[in-house]
């Protein structure tokens, strides 16, 4: 018993991870529309193909990786992927629980963090997906954990550290640049030591952008411009479409909302109305990927300073906080747009509060004297926690399995060199047949057919939702094939000649 008590909490949290990741995979196999992207540009890569990889997913690192994966190991890029983001989930949480160790934590409130880790819906949701954005959380995760100890022991290897991890996130995705760019400005507001000093740690920590710029400056005279064509411009393209938001776009969108909604006596209100909106989405966001229960106790932790923090800590996290919180709002503003993958590098930092919050409320609950709602509000947060958990652990939405079983059905009971033209990338992905069916198209089967074009192809799969049903052009033609889930989502597969100028 003295032995088991004795592993480490992280080794225990990573194992579950791993388990976690294996059984939600399982559960939801269907890979999702972006991962299409990347496995497809995985296999270009594999093929020595770099310039179709790229054009493919113009943001390559994440592609590339289960492209050199899949060709040294000879599986399948799926599982190369699966395999990948696993490892990813891992340096999650084991980076996660390494951060609150650093802020103070003890064993108990690193069980408590161990388990808000691995419960938390808006992470484990994403577990089944083949996404670059789990490679920019591991990587943030652990650029965060080497600048809080350089905060606390200011190292050249911490620095070095801070630099390439979050190099390393930005190549998963673009919005790690802000934390590589103003992370370290942090260090200028230390009161604790000399002007000089800051100036030093500062410099060390843009060791790496600067060796980034270089590099960045030798590829750019050597390649051209073009060799930017990436996703680098993206920072600039949102700050721009930000400023015009602020500088006329938000009037004018609050004028249609004016016009369209409000009285004609109430259309001063409608700037304010469309600023209450933006923030209800960032808010509503913010709310559920921390999940009630983790926003609860993180704003608990804060309001009874749960967690003492050296003051130089105490900054950075809010620096990380503050930076999260400006790329959501610009995104936002900028596109009146957010899905929840946006939000979970805020959701991993606004958590590290948490746990000391739930350890400090569990305290104050079996000690004397606690009040009333204290009293109630445990069994309450218990109830949350599970909730936390069944949420992460069942999906409850609607299944997407048809899309693939019809890509199966017609990779295996069709002719290798079948043409294919799928409504649905997924059906085409599982297919493997020749052409582009895996991509994203807004042509319908039906469009197709009007164009005459039905001719280059064998077989067409035809997605219809609940209620819908096949195009009055296509006559009598029978499906030779039927799939669906429990809402009556289908997918019908029919012979191109079949249907009318079929051939």
């Amino acid at each position: 018993m003295r032995s088991i008590k004795n592993i480490p909490i992280e080794l225990v949290a990573v194992s579950v991870s791993i388990l976690l990741s294996v059984w939600l995979t399982y559960s939801d196999n269907v890979i999702n529309g972006d991962g299409i992207l990347y496995l497809k540009s995985a296999e270009a890569f594999a093929d020595g193909d770099w310039r179709q990889g790229v054009t493919i997913y113009r943001w390559p690192l994440y592609a590339a990786l289960i492209g050199a994966l899949h060709y040294v190991s000879g599986l399948d890029t799926d599982i190369v992927a699966y395999v990948v983001n696993g490892a990813l989930y891992a340096v999650v949480v084991w980076t996660f629980l390494s951060i609150v160790k650093l802020f103070g934590a003890d064993r108990r409130t690193l069980w408590i963090a161990a388990i808000l880790i691995l419960a938390l819906p808006s992470l484990n949701s994403y577990r089944a997906f083949v996404i670059r954005d789990v490679g920019y959380w591991a990587f943030y995760l652990v650029g965060l954990l080497a600048f809080f100890k350089f905060q606390l022991t200011p190292r050249l290897r911490l620095a070095l550290g801070f630099g390439l991890a979050m190099t390393v996130a930005t190549l998963f995705r673009i919005e790690g640049i802000a934390f590589l760019l103003f992370m370290p400005l942090v260090v200028l507001w230390d009161a604790g030591i000399s002007h000089r000093e800051r100036l030093a740690r500062l410099a060390k920590l843009n060791i790496v952008l600067l060796v980034n710029a270089v590099v960045g400056a030798a590829w750019f005279v050597t390649q051209g411009p073009g060799a930017f064509a990436g996703r680098l411009h993206e920072p600039w393209t949102r700050m721009k479409a930000f400023a015009e938001q602020l500088s006329g776009g938000l009037v004018a969108k609050a004028d249609v909302l004016g016009q369209s909604v409000l009285n004609e006596y109430s259309d001063d209100f409608a700037l304010s109305g469309l600023i209450v909106i933006l923030l209800v989405i960032l808010l509503t966001y913010i709310t559920k990927s921390l999940s009630l229960l983790g926003a609860l106790a993180a704003g608990y932790a804060w309001n009874t300073r749960a967690v003492s923090l050296p003051p130089a800590l105490k900054r950075s996290l809010a620096m990380a906080i503050a930076l999260n919180v400006v790329v959501l709002v610009v995104f936002l503003t900028s596109t009146f747009f957010l899905t929840g993958r946006f939000v979970i590098s805020f959701a991993l930092t606004a958590l590290l509060l948490a746990p000391f919050g739930l350890d400090r409320f569990y305290e104050r609950w079996r000690g004397p004297g606690r009040k009333r709602w204290e009293a109630i509000a445990m069994p309450i947060a218990a109830l949350l926690l599970l909730i936390m958990i069944v949420d992460s652990l069942w999906s409850f939405g609607t299944s997407k399995a048809y899309l693939k079983e019809a890509g199966v059905w017609l990779r295996f009971n069709t002719p290798p060199q079948t043409r294919l033209y799928s409504e649905s990338p997924v059906t085409g992905f599982y297919a493997q047949k020749s052409g582009d069916e895996w991509r994203y198209t807004t042509r319908t089967v039906a469009d197709v057919q009007k164009a005459g074009a039905l001719k280059n192809y064998d077989y067409v799969a035809v997605v219809l939702r609940r209620g819908e049903s096949v195009s009055p052009s296509f006559g009598s033609a029978r499906a030779i094939k039927e799939f669906s889930n429990e809402r009556d989502d289908r997918v019908l597969i029919f012979r191109a000649e079949d249907l009318p100028s079929g051939r």
